[in-house]
């Protein structure tokens, strides 16, 4: 009986640290393992939240850290084709195209570090990626559910 509890206390847990690092695995990890379709996408919003609300409130301190422990090389380039990436996102879409494309493309931890680091105020990056949350969630959660039956029906 404590086996069981323990495992499927595995899979809430698994379906909530992954969406924290990359959104999409949440619902993925969810509906295979046979999860709820609103417990997957709950846990997945709760995840990516949770990362964003971290980044955003605490990302400061962690930076601190980080810098004392991890030098930037002296012949590292400045501008990288990823930094590149993220700067044409922020000039065309701002706020609300960053927060959009983060679940897919940047990552919860990357969209929120985007943000916070272009001096975005903390009261305007939440809302947003809130909103990005919910509609990737919905989203994903369905495709990853139905995804099988779709390819059925278009074969």
């Amino acid at each position: 009986m404590q086996i069981h509890f323990v495992a499927e206390l595995l899979k809430y847990l698994g379906v909530y640290v992954l969406s924290m690092f990359k959104f999409i695995v949440g619902p993925t990890i969810g509906i295979s393992s046979g999860l709820n379709i609103f417990v997957t996408f709950g846990l997945s919003v709760a995840g990516m939240m949770t990362m964003v609300y971290l980044v955003t409130y605490f990302g400061e301190q962690v930076r601190f850290l980080t810098s004392r422990f991890f030098k930037p090389k002296p012949n590292e380039k400045k501008f990288t084709k990823k930094k590149r990436l993220f700067v044409t996102l922020w000039k065309k879409y701002g706020v609300y195209g960053v927060s959009f494309f983060s679940p897919l493309f940047i990552t919860p931890i990357g969209g929120a570090l985007i943000l916070n680091t272009l001096g975005v105020k903390k009261e305007q990056i939440i809302g947003p990626m809130w909103v990005s949350a919910i509609f990737w969630g919905i989203i994903l959660t369905l495709f990853v559910k139905y995804a099988k039956d779709l390819i059925i029906w278009l074969y």
